[in-house]
């Protein structure tokens, strides 16, 4: 059974901006979130500031029912140390496909929660392999038949 456009999106945490940060000289692609409603991904930055980095993973789907303007592109974050949390994103089709880009180029997607200044930025690897096939499907841009996946891991 195809997976529905809500359960697509269901328990997202909210994006409030995508753009780019620079960090140690380097430009990173970067998502700022809304966590209001979720502590524990609020606190991410700084339990890995302390902590030091652990083992963190991020995945992406892609929802391409109808036409590409209501496509949607999911990015999983999964953290299992130095604490448990799993969470993701959404962005419309074209703003996800800008953003994955550069994550694929730089190798990693910063995430931050609002406001960035006071939660600390989150470096995520991003695998561009694992990329390539929701990359090339959002850039075909044909309308397709269900949600599919491009997993990650590092």
């Amino acid at each position: 059974m195809p997976v529905t456009r809500e359960a697509f999106v269901a328990d997202d945490v909210p994006v409030v901006s995508a753009g780019a940060i620079e960090a140690d000289g380097e430009v990173l692609p970067a998502v700022v979130l809304d966590a209001a409603g979720r502590p524990d991904v609020a606190d991410l930055a700084r339990v890995h500031a302390v902590e030091g980095m652990g083992d963190l993973r991020s995945g992406v789907g892609l929802y391409d029912v109808g036409p590409r303007s209501d496509w949607l592109v999911r990015v999983e974050v999964l953290v299992d140390d130095p604490v448990r949390c799993r969470f993701h994103l959404v962005l419309d089709a074209g703003e996800g496909q800008a953003l994955l880009a550069a994550a694929a180029d730089r190798g990693a997607l910063a995430i931050g929660c609002d406001p960035p200044e006071r939660s600390g930025w989150l470096a995520v690897h991003v695998d561009a392999e694992a990329l390539l096939p929701v990359l090339a499907r959002l850039a075909e841009g044909a309308p397709g038949g269900g949600a599919a996946d491009g997993g990650g891991g590092g």
